[in-house]
């Protein structure tokens, strides 16, 4: 998200289309930042201007000069005072595990994927154990320049999508349901309980930590794969030690799914 001194970035190319439309230097502030590859639902960020124009316009002016893979869902006036960033009250990130033997090249740029025995059960109590407040240094990226770890987790769940689920929904999503009715009539393909899946894991809170939630995931699919136990990632969570936690998930399968205010 947050321009950087070489390469392109969403703020970056946002001030520079605004520019255009404002007639003048244009400065947005986001929520916050995301790491490069990390994609965004519904990130909210702000800008001041002292040139009039209809919101409307503004809103299609912006899509029509982003690029594909960039879309505003709305513009909006604000109320005085307003800050994308220090206004905001909660954000929700949701992590995204493909659980197959087979890559999808439909799901690939946008989960992590793993295969084997999964222990969801385990990997849901590590979730537990960190909701509250408390120090996720452990988590935190080696480069975190935070002033404290501490943070605050308000609530925190993994959820197993079947792929059958994930094709009704796709295929709600695009208009089609209803247009195959052939598919849903043919039970020679239906997905047993253990076939491939979506592992979907949510955090919530106020705020995070540099790569916290990317840890986190990293750490917890050491339980999931039998790697170590829940006592482990207890001890893990407690040590306050990044060295002893698990690998940076990929950036790749992260969301920013919403903001609240």
């Amino acid at each position: 998200w947050q321009v950087q001194p070489t390469g392109p970035t969403i703020q970056g190319i946002f001030e520079e289309i605004l520019g255009e439309i404002c007639h003048e230097k244009v400065v947005l502030i986001g929520s916050g930042r995301t790491d490069s590859g990390v994609h965004a639902l519904a990130q909210v960020a702000h800008f001041s201007t002292s040139h009039g124009i209809d919101l409307e316009t503004l809103h299609r002016a912006l899509n029509a000069k982003l690029p594909y893979d960039v879309v505003v869902l709305s513009a909006e006036e604000a109320s005085e005072g307003f800050d994308a960033q220090k206004s905001a009250k909660r954000k929700t990130y949701t992590y995204f595990l493909w659980h197959s033997d087979h890559k999808s090249p439909f799901l690939s740029s946008f989960s992590w994927r793993v295969w084997g025995d999964l222990d969801l059960e385990g990997m849901q109590e590590c979730l537990d154990m960190l909701v509250g407040e408390h120090d996720f240094a452990s988590f935190k990226a080696a480069d975190s320049t935070a002033k404290t770890s501490v943070r605050r987790i308000e609530a925190a769940r993994l959820q197993r999508v079947p792929l059958r689920d994930i094709g009704n929904s796709l295929m709600g999503l695009f208009g089609l349901a209803g247009l195959l009715p052939s598919l849903g009539a043919d039970d020679t393909f239906h997905p047993e309980e253990g076939g491939p899946a979506l592992i979907a894991i949510t955090l919530q809170g106020p705020g995070f930590l540099k790569h916290m939630v990317r840890n986190i995931v990293g750490t917890m699919l050491e339980v999931g794969l039998g790697r170590i136990g829940v006592d482990g990632f207890r001890t893990i969570f407690e040590a306050r030690d990044r060295t002893q936690a698990g690998a940076t998930a990929p950036a790749w399968g992260l969301f920013l799914v919403r903001v609240d205010y």
